[in-house]
């Protein structure tokens, strides 16, 4: 008796016998956790039914072994935890018993949104190591996606906070100063993205000039 093969995890994978379910795509990983999941699997002939489960790669049990008679499809019940490696077995059995040596199938799940630091962005207005920019410039930098808003930093030494100080300018990607800048004058720019009360770590300052007057 074959073994139940699973298709491969994917949403681009379709078929009349395909029923995985389309799912985003968030952080590297499947969003399994958030979104559900529904596997199918080839159907075997001279089959009397399936068996399913679901562990963890240490061997814990999520679902343990359940008979699911003729079906070719299951929908998990619940969430799968965050940031796991879960193992997929489906075992088709008849009156002589079950399948042997069925491997299982693995995919990994998404990490906790809420554990996950936000990437760094650059300025793109002005150009990282500008020069004769203007007094007046907008300053507009890369947006981040998974983010509730950006810190903004606006110095005249790296690192510093002299014209604008911890600014919370939202989810906007751009900012205009209230006054303008300094003619002739190396201006560092340092933009945080941050989701709750997590920010981004180890952004660095990026600067330009402005013209001489």
């Amino acid at each position: 008796m074959y073994c139940g093969n699973l298709y491969q995890l994917s949403h681009r994978n379709k078929s009349a016998r395909l029923y995985v379910v389309e799912l985003p795509y968030e952080r590297g990983y499947w969003c399994f956790r958030k979104c559900g999941l529904l596997l199918g699997w080839d159907e075997v002939p001279g089959v009397e039914g399936y068996i399913i489960s679901f562990q963890t790669e240490s061997g814990e049990f999520i679902l343990p072994e359940t008979d699911l008679g003729i079906l070719t499809s299951f929908s998990l019940p619940e969430a799968l935890p965050y940031a796991t490696s879960i193992l997929v077995a489906v075992t088709p059995y008849n009156s002589e018993g079950g399948a042997v040596a069925c491997t299982f199938s693995l995919f990994r799940t998404q990490a906790d949104p809420e554990t996950v630091l936000p990437d760094c962005t650059e300025i793109n207005l002005p150009l990282p190591g500008a020069t004769n920019v203007t007094i007046n410039t907008l300053i507009r930098w890369n947006t981040v996606s998974n983010v509730d808003g950006h810190v903004l930093n606006i110095g005249t030494t790296e690192g510093g906070t002299e014209i604008l100080d911890n600014f919370d300018v939202g989810l906007g990607a751009s900012y205009e100063p209230e006054q303008n800048l300094t003619f002739d004058q190396e201006v560092f720019v340092i933009v945080v993205p941050y989701l709750g009360t997590l920010r981004a770590e180890n952004c660095t300052s990026q600067s330009f000039v402005t013209v001489a007057e």
